[in-house]
């Protein structure tokens, strides 16, 4: 795997990335990432978009996890869409990883890009979406992660899909946890 502190060319850099791809070799490609971390902020960001493409195929939330800040980034920049965040906000639900996927929902999915990147962000976020947020809430009861949902709700609560069920599970949770500071964001609902 130290094949990488020996240059190589823009080509073989492909290469290497097609082949893991090809292969679905996330454990290889992790490799490569972390004996070389730059390779993951380069341009074209062939290495991020397959780390993410592999990652969300194989369900893995930690690699998504570590990596978070540099996706919003690339995000901002126009390099990862909008779909693709929001797969990697799934998976980081599924594996637990709450306040990382919450981030990426209020500073990304909710948020317009710059530039190149500019969308229209009038959409609701999909239902199965704020469904699996809910659940992971729920589940995690982080009274932190809760807070910042709820602050979310109430600044661009068109924007979220919740029907009945998710919302009265939502609201029978935030009154188990007690949480003062909930509240204000909730009646503004």
């Amino acid at each position: 795997m130290r094949i990488l502190a020996i240059p190589l060319s823009a080509e073989m850099h492909s290469d290497i990335v097609d082949a893991c791809r090809v292969l679905c070799d996330l454990p290889s490609l992790l490799q490569f990432t972390q004996d070389d971390p730059s390779l993951i902020h380069e341009s074209p960001p062939i290495w991020l978009l397959a780390l993410v493409d592999l990652c969300v195929l194989q369900g893995d939330a930690a690699p998504l996890e570590r990596i978070a800040g540099i996706i919003e980034q690339r995000a901002k920049d126009g390099i990862v869409s909008r779909q693709q965040v929001s797969q990697v906000v799934q998976v980081l639900l599924k594996g637990g990883r709450v306040a990382a996927a919450l981030r990426l929902v209020r500073d990304v999915l909710l948020s317009p890009l710059p530039g190149p990147a500019a969308e229209s962000v009038s959409e609701r976020l999909p239902r199965s979406l704020t469904s699996s947020l809910v659940a992971a809430l729920v589940k995690a009861n982080d009274a932190v992660c809760l807070r910042t949902f709820a602050e979310m709700l109430a600044t661009d609560h068109q924007r979220f899909d919740l029907d009945g069920d998710a919302l009265s599970q939502l609201l029978l949770h935030i009154i188990a946890v007690r949480d003062t500071q909930i509240w204000p964001f909730v009646s503004a609902c």
